[in-house]
C-alpha cells in the first residue's frame, strides 16, 4: 500500500472542547470519502470532455482513512491509501486532491459570496454536503485544511454556510435550467446563411442548434455522413426541464466528436503497444481485435448506436455508451471473450451488472436489443 497525508479536520464548538469525538457525529463524518469522490469525479470529467463517466475502478482505488485525534479541540488525520495494483494509473490520483480542493474552494466561495447558484457541484455533490454538515449547531463549525501550507486550503464550514451550499430555491415542476448538456445523434440539416443546423437524436426527436463558425467544418463533414449514419457527439449549453432533464433548446454547442466506425476505432487500438499506458498498459492482443471487430460488423445495424472504444489497462478493450439518463459500458476481455455490463441509470441511480459470453449470439442479440430500446428506437 502506498500512504500518505491527505485531510485534517477540526471540529469546533462545546461537543468537541474535551478533544474527543460525539460517536453520533460519525454518522456525519463517514460522508467525507463519498465527497472527495464525487468532486474528484467532477474534476475528471472536467478534463475528459469527451466523456461523461469515470473509468471502471476509479472510486476503488480510492480508500479515505482516520488516522489520528489530535487535540487542540478536535483535529481528525486523515490519510489515503491506493492500492499498487489500482485501476486507474497512479497519475490520476492528483484528481483526488483536485477534489478535495474543490471542497474547501465550494465552502470558501459560499462563505465570501453566499448564494448558491454560482456554485459548480453536482446535485449528489449537494447532498453529501447536506449529510456531512446535518448535525452541526449554531455554535459549531468544521475546518477543513488539505496537506498545503496555502491559505486557500483552508475553509470553515459553519451550519449556515452548509445551508447556504445545499439550499436549492423553490420552483414549479415545470421549472427550466441551463446547464451542460451532451447530446448523441445525427446531424440532418445544416443552414449556413443562418449559421444552426438540426441534431436527430436516436429517439428520432430533432433540436436546431447554433452554428459556431469555428465548428463549420466538423458540422459539413458530419452532415455528409448522415446517409451513412454517421453518429456525434455534441456537448454544449442547453435549456433543460428540471423534472425530467429533457432538453428543451439548445443555447450553444461546444465541440462535435464524430464517432468512427468500429473498424476505425480498433485500427487507433490496433496500433498500441505495451508500455503505452505511462509504461504500465498492456496492448490488446491483435487475434482478439479481430474477433471484436467481426463481432461489430456482423451484429450491429446502421441505425444501432455505436460505442465509443477504449483500450484499458490490462489488455482489454471498453465500450461506452450514453443514453438519456443511462451511462453504459461494456468491459470486454479478448483472451476469455467475456464481457462485464454496466448500466447505471442516473436519474433513479440503479446500477445494472451482469456478465455475458461474448462468443455467443444470443448475448450478442440481447445487447443490440437492450441498447436500440434505450436510444428510443423502438
Amino acid at each position: 500500500m502506498n500512504t500518505e497525508f491527505f485531510m485534517t479536520l477540526r471540529l469546533v464548538g462545546r461537543r468537541f472542547l474535551n478533544h474527543s469525538l460525539p460517536i453520533e457525529f460519525l454518522s456525519d463524518i463517514v460522508h467525507l470519502k463519498d465527497l472527495v469522490l464525487e468532486m474528484a469525479k467532477t474534476e475528471y470529467l472536467d478534463d475528459h470532455s469527451d466523456r461523461r463517466r469515470t473509468p471502471n475502478g476509479f472510486a476503488q482505488s480510492f480508500d479515505l482513512r482516520l488516522a489520528i485525534i489530535k487535540p487542540g479541540s478536535t483535529q481528525l488525520g486523515f490519510k489515503y491509501e491506493s492500492p499498487k495494483q489500482s485501476l486507474i494509473p497512479p497519475s490520476r490520483e492528483i484528481y483526488l486532491s483536485r477534489g478535495r480542493d474543490r471542497i474547501i474552494k465550494t465552502i470558501n466561495r459560499a462563505s465570501s459570496e453566499g448564494s448558491v447558484e454560482n456554485l459548480e457541484i453536482s446535485e449528489r455533490s449537494r447532498t453529501l454536503f447536506d449529510k456531512l454538515g446535518h448535525s452541526l449547531s449554531d455554535d459549531e463549525a468544521i475546518e477543513f485544511r488539505s496537506n498545503s501550507s496555502d491559505h486557500d486550503h483552508v475553509a470553515r464550514l459553519t451550519k449556515e454556510i452548509n445551508r447556504r451550499i445545499v439550499s436549492r430555491p423553490c420552483s414549479p415542476v415545470d421549472s427550466q435550467i441551463t446547464r451542460e448538456v451532451v447530446l448523441e445523434g445525427l446531424i440532418s440539416e445544416l443552414n449556413q446563411a443562418r449559421m444552426t443546423f438540426q441534431i436527430e437524436l436516436f429517439n428520432g426527436n430533432r433540436l436546431r442548434a447554433p452554428l459556431n463558425s469555428n465548428l463549420l467544418d466538423s458540422a459539413i463533414e458530419t452532415l455528409k455522413g448522415y446517409g451513412k449514419g454517421l453518429q456525434s457527439r455534441f456537448s454544449g449549453k442547453g435549456l433543460v426541464r428540471q423534472v425530467d432533464g429533457r432538453v428543451l433548446k439548445i443555447i450553444s454547442i461546444d465541440s462535435i466528436i464524430n464517432r468512427l466506425k468500429i473498424n476505425a476505432q480498433l485500427d487507433d487500438i490496433r496500433a498500441l503497444k505495451d508500455g503505452w499506458l505511462e509504461g504500465a498498459g498492456k496492448a490488446p492482443p491483435h487475434a482478439g481485435i479481430e474477433w471484436l471487430d467481426l463481432k461489430f460488423e456482423t451484429h450491429f445495424q446502421t441505425k444501432t448506436p455505436l460505442p465509443y472504444l477504449y483500450p484499458t489497462e490490462t489488455g482489454g478493450i471498453q465500450a461506452e455508451w450514453s443514453l438519456g439518463p443511462h451511462e453504459i459500458s461494456l468491459d470486454m476481455h479478448l483472451d476469455t471473450h467475456l464481457g462485464i455490463w454496466n448500466d447505471l441509470n442516473l436519474d433513479s441511480d440503479l446500477d445494472d451488472e451482469r456478465q455475458l459470453n461474448l462468443d455467443e449470439d444470443v448475448n450478442w442479440n440481447w445487447l443490440v436489443k437492450r441498447i436500440t430500446e434505450l436510444s428510443g428506437q423502438q
